[in-house]
């Protein structure tokens, strides 16, 4: 037995050991919680992000968040539990119940007991005690308030079906259902995993997933089916399809890698959110999933902004009063042995309720239409790094016949080469490279035995990373006529492998002629007084003899312009060319000298010896004084010919009489004395001229014009339009555009004055423009031509519900898109269908696409038969505007079709009113409508989604036409 000290020191001894066992047990726990906390903090959903966070901001007081809710947060009307308390919280609106809830949330947050009552109104109670108190949001009390705990009557529902059709049998479908609700803020995904052998489809929704039992690997086709529900008799369906191997005209889209995100929303998506949600993203460790997530919050928050503004802009109410529905996808297809990845944007459920007047609700629907389906193509090209292109895309370029195809470049290429060829103007070069990737170049130069191939410095090193070969045409110096579709193949896919192209872009053309020794035969020599026209003289020959045009526009001696040009034509022997030793810068003809110039024995004389003597013949016909010439300076000196800069070498001559001249005196002795002058005050012993034996001629003249350049462009894009004729009028001489546009019209004799120019182009509408050719500034001609886009009533073929057995079967589409087509508008009552008469090009030639327009809202989307209502990203597509002209006429219709509406209420109203009064009516709705858009809204996109210029032109010409088609329909003189 211990003794009374014994047990007391084992006690001290414990107790030593206490503090420290208990420090640990502290400092192990402490880090526990921390880590917990961390990793708690980590798992939390969104809405505990956004929710805590603003309760947070109201200091967690009740009456603070309930005025928050009361004054902050907006009141909409629409049935049911839809946006619930996030939803709620991003949009700064809700109705009675979705505020409710957002009230509750946000008290929980704030660590108060409280539960959803009804009666009046929807509202919160807190607990105090053993009893509740009414809380709010909007009433003081609420006696009649009962306590709700199942909110699944009145909220809206989704049911998400998982359809697979096999080889042989029935569709099969498996299901599951989701509260709109709780999908907010979490995205909803599909992907496939490998299980047995077998490809299965897993569903996942926030924390519950559905796993097809159907191997999709030997599948004929599979979707998911959405199906809306909700209070007050809401519901709607929409398909979107994720592989289908049934259509021969359609390649199976089915990838194991394929990835779809699901991104629910109920109402407006702040840009805020956009940012909170992109940072969130960042640190997922799935980067494909987090991209898709991205997507999907930058377009929802540009697309709401837009659509805000264009709504205060109409005076117009718009709000969500269902689910919305965006897809973005990331699918994989095979290309050349090579795995390619397409991400997309599909616009499955995107539906608005507007309230006010049927134009209102129509110009609000086609507005926002248009401009969404411009932001798809601009945030995936944003996001990803690559082109996008939608459907608007194809057919806005097909309806303004500007394509860009890989057919469409070969035939243009081969065209021009063979023009090359047959010219055979030696020197004369042709270059092609991407349009934006200017230095990846292969340039065609005419040589005497065929066309020389060379190919940029960076398109060489392009193609050796991308593993091109050299064994092809580009690899040898030159080709024959019998190679050039080779050469021009082989080119298409040096320059897309090299600069990493799309199958569909833009090539840039620079076609240019070098100047020949004889550059000055045949030539116009221009000299300008006061930026005008004043002198000019034509080499009609140079050898043996020379005969030369001159024609005066202004008298030099008198200071005053001709009234009419006067001319004169002048003949010089060949013998005078040779050794005369008189010179005259008059055109007058003389036996024994030349003109504007020396001859060549005193040229000679003067590389020789240094010095010539010569007399020099004045205005009046009298000859000076024998002058001693010298040569001071020789010098290199650039002209314009055919207005591009051109060097060549000259001599500068400079001398006095030869009776004052020694051969001991300096140049600067000489200068000082007096100068020798002509009646127009020139001094003729003090000028340059050409260093050349054949053409020693002086060089008092500003540009030489062998041939009048100018270049025909698209008056939209700017591009250079091939095979162009241009045809000056008067003369009747013309030239034909090479691919960049430009041209060289020769053979204009008669003198310079205004002429009326025409232009023709394949696909343009012809042109005529006055020009006036004395202008120094008129060379080189630009000249602008305008696509001639197809009449409306030519381009579409109308399709509806009720004439869609009859008319679709006759139309040039595929079964995919006929099967598209007939599916939506079984679902859609209101639905117009536009299928274009005319051929819309995609990445490898022909393709399906088309138009669906909603009559009762104004929206339209167009459609490809890859299925979306969206854009796509692909290394193979390319981008443009797609708010231009086509849309400008697409919106036009819109217009004028709310007018005729607008115009039939009225005539309710108004039983009185006649046919022409309808006309007027709608002609002039239509015409107020079309004033949004020369409002704040569109005018601030400009840039990448919109060409402003245009689409205005395409409505002004949209509204010009449908004013006469119902002009004539309704029988109006």
């Amino acid at each position: 037995m211990d003794t009374p000290r014994q047990t007391t020191v084992q006690e001290r001894r414990r107790r030593r050991w206490i503090v420290p066992i208990l420090a640990l047990f502290l400092a192990c726990f402490a880090m526990l919680w921390f880590f917990s906390v961390k990793f708690i903090n980590a798992r939390l959903h969104r809405d505990d992000d956004y929710l805590t966070a603003k309760a947070r901001e109201l200091d967690f007081e009740e009456n603070q968040i309930r005025l928050f809710v009361k004054d902050n947060v907006g009141k909409e009307a629409y049935e049911g539990a839809l946006r619930g308390a996030l939803g709620t919280l991003w949009s700064g609106a809700g109705n009675e119940l979705d505020r409710a809830l957002l009230f509750q949330a946000l008290l929980e947050r704030s660590r108060l007991s409280c539960r959803l009552v009804h009666g009046k109104v929807w509202g919160v109670e807190v607990r105090e005690g053993q009893t509740y108190r009414y809380a709010g949001p909007d009433l003081a009390a609420d006696p009649e308030a009962q306590p709700v705990a199942d909110l699944a009557p009145v909220s809206h529902i989704l049911e998400a079906v998982l359809r697979t059709t096999p080889n042989a049998g029935a569709p099969i479908e498996e299901k599951m259902e989701f509260r709109i609700a709780d999908l907010i803020g979490k995205d909803l995904t599909l992907s496939y995993r490998i299980e047995d052998g077998q490809a299965h489809a897993v569903l996942q929704g926030s924390s519950v997933a559905l796993a097809s039992k159907v191997d999709a690997k030997t599948a004929m086709r599979q979707e998911l089916v959405f199906r809306f529900r909700g209070p007050g008799g809401y519901a709607a369906e929409r398909v979107r399809e994720l592989f289908s191997a049934e259509y021969k005209d359609f390649p199976s889209l089915f990838d194991l890698s394929n990835r779809h995100t699901f991104v629910l929303t109920a109402g407006w998506i702040p840009d805020a959110v956009f940012l909170k949600e992109t940072e969130l993203a960042q640190d997922w460790p799935d980067h494909e999933a987090a991209l898709r997530h991205t997507l999907a919050y930058a377009f929802l928050a540009r697309s709401d902004s837009h659509a805000r503004e264009l709504r205060e802009h109409l005076k117009a109410t718009a709000f969500f009063t269902a689910p919305r529905l965006t897809d973005i996808a990331t699918e994989y297809h095979e290309e050349g042995g090579k795995k390619t990845r397409s991400v997309s944007i599909d616009l499955r459920k995107n539906d608005l309720r507007v309230d006010g007047d049927a134009e209102a609700r129509v110009a609000f629907g086609s507005a926002r239409s248009l401009f969404d389906a411009s932001l798809e193509a601009a945030v995936l090209t944003e996001f990803t790094g690559e082109s996008a292109v939608s459907s608007m895309d194809l057919l806005a370029d097909a309806m303004a016949r500007r394509q860009a195809t890989l057919a469409q470049r070969q035939s243009l290429l081969q065209r021009s080469l063979k023009r090359l060829f047959d010219e055979a103007r030696e020197g004369a070069t042709l270059s092609v490279a991407p349009e934006g990737k200017e230095t990846y170049t292969v340039i065609f130069t005419r040589e005497k035995d065929g066309l020389r191939v060379e190919v940029s410095e960076d398109l060489r090193k392009g193609l050796t990373a991308a593993g091109g070969g050299q064994d092809w045409v580009l690899g040898r110096p030159k080709f024959a006529p019998g190679e050039i579709e080779k050469a021009a193949q082989e080119t298409e896919v040096a320059l897309a492998l090299s600069a990493k192209m799309p199958m569909r872009y833009e090539q840039v053309y620079n076609y240019t002629e070098v100047p020949t020794d004889h550059w000055y035969e045949n030539a116009r020599f221009f000299s300008y007084y006061e930026k005008r026209l004043c002198f000019e003289f034509q080499n009609l020959t140079i050898n043996p003899d020379r005969k030369v045009e001159v024609v005066d526009y202004y008298d030099d001696v008198g200071k005053q312009w001709f009234d009419s040009p006067r001319r004169a034509a002048l003949h010089f022997a060949k013998e005078n060319l040779e050794h005369a030793r008189i010179y005259t810068n008059w055109y007058n003809t003389h036996p024994d000298q030349t003109i504007d110039g020396i001859s060549r024995d005193a040229y000679l004389e003067l590389k020789e010896k240094g010095s010539t003597v010569l007399r020099c013949r004045f205005h009046d016909g009298s000859l000076s004084e024998p002058i001693r010439l010298q040569i001071s300076d020789r010098y290199e000196a650039t002209i314009l010919l055919n207005n591009r800069p051109f060097k060549h070498r000259r001599l500068a001559l400079f001398g006095n009489y030869d009776r004052l001249v020694t051969d001991k005196m300096t140049l600067e002795e000489i200068a000082k004395l007096p100068p020798i002058k002509d009646a127009d005050g020139a001094e003729i012993n003090n000028f340059s001229i050409i260093d050349d034996p054949e053409f020693p001629i002086r060089c008092n003249f500003e540009r030489v014009q062998s041939a009048i350049p100018g270049r025909v462009t698209d008056a939209e894009t700017g591009h250079g339009v091939p095979e162009a004729r241009v045809t000056v009028l008067g003369p009747n001489t013309a030239a034909l555009s090479w691919a960049d546009g430009r041209f060289s019209i020769s053979g204009i004799k008669e003198p310079f004055r205004e002429f009326e120019v025409a232009i023709e182009a394949p696909g343009y509408k012809p042109a005529r423009v006055k020009i006036d050719f004395l202008k120094a500034d008129a060379f080189p001609l630009a000249l602008k031509l305008e696509a001639a886009p197809l009449a409306p009533k030519d381009a579409f073929v109308k399709i509806d519900r009720q004439n869609a057995p009859s008319v679709l079967p006759g139309v040039k589409l595929g079964a995919r898109a006929k099967a598209l087509i007939s599916e939506a508008l079984r679902t859609n009552e209101t639905l117009a269908v536009m299928v274009p008469t005319f051929e819309v090009c995609g990445t490898y030639g022909s393709m399906d696409a088309w138009y669906e327009i909603d009559t009762k809202t104004g929206e339209c989307y167009g459609r490809l038969s890859d299925g979306l209502y969206g854009s796509t990203n692909s290394p193979y597509w390319a981008q443009h505007k797609t708010i231009s002209y086509f849309s400008g006429r697409i919106a036009a219709w819109y217009l004028f079709a709310a007018g005729a509406m607008d115009g039939v209420a009225e005539n309710i109203q108004h039983p009185e009113m006649t046919l022409d009064d309808l006309y007027r009516h709608a002609s002039k709705t239509a015409h107020e409508l079309a004033k949004i858009y020369d409002g704040y809204w569109f005018d601030k996109l400009g840039g990448q989604v919109a060409d402003m210029g245009a689409f205005k032109k395409g409505l002004e010409h949209g509204l010009a036409w449908a004013d006469d088609f119902y002009k004539k329909a309704w029988g109006v003189k």
